[in-house]
């Protein structure tokens, strides 16, 4: 049981270690961002504005099915139908509209890191990187974090 505890509080601190040590390369980079902002538009473009359709889509579709959930309750129920327009224009703006704006954005943007990260490994960019002694760390992050070596 110490031993099982001992590994598990090893892992922990190691993965600690390392999240810390992220950070604090990320803030000593942090210099290099004067000179890269315009891959720093870049990137801000790929992660906001190109994820637009797609967010507007979904918030569309959304909103017809609250619409029409909604309206089918509030007819049978009460007989407001009128007041399915102001019901579902506050609870998608106010309530679900940030949400899913953030799944939307989360998932589109972790999948294009995976598949660049995937990328690069397959191509043995990474391998290549680790034989010239570069900071593997700092080259497969500076692709979104604006930071360089």
């Amino acid at each position: 049981m110490l031993r099982y505890l001992a590994h598990h509080a090893e892992r922990l601190f190691e993965s600690t270690g390392q999240t810390c040590g992220l950070l604090v390369g990320g803030i000593v980079n942090a210099s290099a961002l004067v000179s890269g902002w315009r891959r720093f538009f870049i990137q801000l473009n790929r992660v906001g504005v190109d994820s637009l359709p797609l967010v507007l889509m979904i918030g569309l579709f959304t909103g017809m099915v609250v619409a029409l959930q909604t309206g089918i309750e509030l007819k049978k129920s009460f007989g407001a139908e009128e007041q399915v327009g102001p019901i579902v224009a506050v609870s998608l703006v106010h309530e679900l509209g940030p949400v899913i704006t953030a799944f939307i954005i989360a998932g589109r943007v972790g999948s294009v890191i995976a598949v660049e990260l995937g990328t690069m490994a397959v191509s043995e960019k990474i391998s290549a990187l680790c034989a010239r002694w570069a900071s593997t760390r700092c080259a497969t992050c500076s692709s979104r974090d604006c930071s360089q070596c």
